[in-house]
Formats: C-alpha cells, sequence, structure tokens
C-alpha cells in the first residue's frame, strides 16, 4: 500500500525514482522467495522420497 507525503507533491523526481526503486526490490525479492520455494521443495522431495506407505507405495512421487 503506498502512503502519500506533502513531499511527494513537491518532489516528482524522487517519487518515480523511488517508484523504479520500489519495482526493482519487488523483482528481487519475488526472485528470491521463488529460489527459496524451489530449494525447499527439493529438500522436502530428497528427505521423503525413502517414506513408504503400510502397502508398500512411495509416499512422494516425483511428477512426469
Amino acid at each position: 500500500m503506498k502512503q502519500y507525503t506533502q513531499e511527494e507533491d513537491f518532489c516528482t523526481e524522487k517519487s518515480e525514482t523511488w517508484s523504479e526503486l520500489e519495482q526493482i526490490a519487488r523483482k528481487g525479492a519475488c526472485k528470491m522467495l521463488e529460489q527459496a520455494l524451489e530449494l525447499e521443495v527439493e529438500e522436502y522431495i530428497q528427505a521423503h522420497t525413502p517414506d513408504r506407505t503400510s502397502l508398500g507405495k512411495r509416499t512422494v512421487v516425483f511428477p512426469r
């Protein structure tokens, strides 16, 4: 959510610059989150691949 201050009314260049910086920061944050989730899923799969149900079926199956 964007908050407006009186300073933004008088300094449009700063507002535009911050907008660009916010976009760069958000893209970077999204990329880091994506990488962290991929790593977490990979670690989960590796940790649970040997697990089997009482019927001998794998609890984690790799998608094809």
